[in-house]
């Protein structure tokens, strides 16, 4: 998970876990990459707002007249990128694939139906050359990532 000043937001979403007495963020299968803490470590002495960040890396964040948690994820996942490999966007072509083998499975959360997670089977092969891909990205990125 990539946040923008992660120690912020994670005491955020903390303490809204305690209230629904769930556990916290650290307790939970996945890391966090602060994105602040990377820029600092880039770019030492300079403005790391996540605004000063888009003009650096040159995305359009001409949309933010507020704060808005989706149009931020957005805007973040893009300087992320741009800080860790040179890539401008997260959008990428992809053929028209069909895929025989996926589910769709409910999230729930207070008993209501959020949204859907897309799943699809793999065979060992492909998963072998998808970790291998993605420990390249890490490698060239120069962020360690728990994979």
């Amino acid at each position: 998970m990539v946040i923008h000043n992660a120690a912020f937001d994670l005491a955020f979403l903390d303490s809204e876990l305690a209230r629904l007495r769930l556990p916290p963020m650290g307790k939970r299968d996945f890391t966090v990459e602060d994105s602040l803490a990377l820029a600092r470590k880039q770019y030492p002495g300079k403005r790391n707002s996540l605004d000063a960040l888009c003009d650096r890396m040159g995305v359009d964040n001409r949309q933010r007249n507020l704060h808005g948690a989706l149009l931020d994820a957005r805007l973040l996942a893009d300087v992320y990128l741009a800080m860790t490999r040179g890539q401008g966007s997260l959008e990428i072509a992809l053929p028209d694939i069909k895929f025989p083998n996926f589910s769709f499975e409910n999230i729930l959360i207070r008993g209501e139906t959020q949204t859907h997670i897309f799943s699809v089977d793999v065979s060992d092969e492909d998963r072998a050359i998808h970790e291998k891909v993605t420990a390249g990205v890490a490698n060239q990125s120069g962020v360690s990532h728990d994979w």
